[in-house]
């Protein structure tokens, strides 16, 4: 695997931006483009029939019941020296600039995994408005949904949206499950052992004032691939990776895993610390990189 590193970008609009000086790029052309990603537990592909072994801290066994997570604010590195955003198209995986990626092949609706076959969702599309003879090499993405979309009543969005499934959403006030991965441990008591990334700390705001809702952890992590290379590369999510630390054949209580509460140490502290994150504040680690993501 290639070196994965995190880092915050102060482009987030969807317009391309100079990588020194942030001055909008125009171009007559637009590129077409698509970011393939996979998801795997060390040598085994995530699929609903796998058995993942080892994983966790106690090198157990497991299989998928729940597999997706959310990415947006999508940026390519240049090799002019700007960056690019990516600009999603709308599609059935991708809606207002933010799309689903779905490693769940089988389903008993909705959930868990397993029983008919169903589509999976394992790439992103776009266009970066960018001359033809330009390339790219290194990438920056968001995990989630972006603050902004993250708190407005999923019913407002138009039917078949990524962003109005039940099985990933909290509360208006609390916003979207930013990642779902939900396992059965096959060994152990546990019936399931469930990582749910979101946002925390919520509070004002209402259903007709999304706007006003604060939170004190975003829980968005930012990935930052500067090996990419558009074209001929994809992105690898590794679930061995994000549990090497953490013993999924047990939990604390109150929830079966790690639900983003700020006081469930035990279970979050380090699959956040796998995706760069700081458990006690949601935001990027001031010293830990994410080790989840790597270029293939």
């Amino acid at each position: 695997m290639k070196n994965a590193l995190i880092t915050l970008i102060a482009c987030t609009t969807l317009a391309a931006c100079s990588s020194s000086s942030n001055t909008p790029i125009t171009s007559s052309n637009l590129q077409d483009i698509t970011i393939p990603f996979s998801a795997v537990a060390g040598d085994t592909a995530i699929t609903c029939d796998a058995t993942l072994t080892p994983v966790g801290s106690a090198a157990g066994s497991a299989s998928i019941l729940n597999f997706k997570f959310y990415v947006h604010n999508v940026i390519l590195n240049g090799d002019d020296g700007n960056d690019y955003a990516v600009t999603l198209t709308d599609s059935d995986w991708q809606d207002e600039g933010v799309a689903l990626l779905d490693f769940n092949d089988l389903s008993t609706d909705p959930d868990p995994c397993g029983g008919a076959i169903r589509e999976t969702n394992t790439e992103l599309t776009g266009t970066v408005n960018a001359d033809a003879d330009v390339s790219f090499e290194g990438i920056t993405f968001s995990i989630g949904v972006p603050s902004d979309l993250n708190h407005i009543d999923i019913s407002t969005f138009r039917d078949g949206s990524v962003l109005n499934i039940i099985s990933m959403y909290w509360a208006w006030q609390s916003g979207h499950k930013h990642m779902r991965l939900d396992v059965d441990p096959l060994e152990g008591a546990l019936a399931n052992w469930n990582f749910h990334l979101g946002t925390t700390g919520c509070s004002g705001g209402s259903e007709t004032e999304p706007e006003l809702v604060t939170c004190l952890r975003s829980n968005i992590p930012t990935i930052s691939l500067d090996t990419y290379r558009q074209g001929s590369d994809s992105i690898e999510f590794d679930y061995a990776q994000l549990v090497a630390d953490t013993d999924i054949t047990t939990t604390s209580a109150p929830a079966s895993g790690c639900m983003s509460g700020p006081t469930d140490t035990t279970d979050c502290n380090e699959v956040f610390l796998k995706l760069g994150l700081d458990h006690s504040t949601g935001n990027a680690h001031a010293s830990t990189m994410q080790s989840a993501f790597s270029v293939q």
